[in-house]
């Protein structure tokens, strides 16, 4: 580099990616980086509170899902699970949680801190349930930005 030069960052950008495209280099990206996410994360997240993240919400005080008790015997779907923090929480509600996540390596991090309902490893956007599998689907944590076509995850999980 030339004296006096600054090394500038590279520019992010957007460009248009396919379901495949999106789907594979979000994979890579969270397997990749799943330990540094959960080492700087994790203490905030506990390992079975259920935070709206980023924003911070606690489920406890906001009630998006509705009251914990109405929880109680329902099939739950939750998607981008992560760790699974938010699947522990409805547990202990009473739920039946499903905790879904692209990344293995994030699923690994389930499985550290301790499980007690089923992990899938899965494209959100080609959900591997039968129709009808579930009473009640969330993302606490924003799995919807990263997908290349959001209206292709919604409608799977409407279905």
């Amino acid at each position: 580099m030339q004296e006096g030069v600054e090394a500038s960052e590279p520019e992010a950008t957007r460009r248009a990616a396919g379901v495949t495209e999106s789907s594979r280099a979000n994979r890579g990206w969270w397997d990749r980086n799943a330990d540094e996410y959960q080492t700087e994360h994790g203490t905030f997240l506990g390992d079975d509170r259920f935070v709206w993240c980023p924003e911070g919400l606690d489920e406890v005080e906001a009630e998006l899902l509705g009251p914990p008790e109405d929880l109680k015997g329902r099939d739950v779907l939750e998607l981008g699970a992560g760790a699974a923090q938010c699947s522990r929480w409805l547990t202990a509600q009473g739920a039946r949680p499903v905790a879904l996540d692209l990344s293995h390596r994030q699923l690994q991090h389930a499985l550290r801190i301790g499980v007690s309902f089923p992990l899938v490893c899965a494209d959100a956007s080609v959900l591997p349930f039968a129709d009808g599998s579930f009473d009640l689907a969330c993302s606490a944590y924003g799995a919807l930005p990263f997908v290349a076509d959001p209206r292709l995850v919604l409608r799977e999980v409407r279905r």
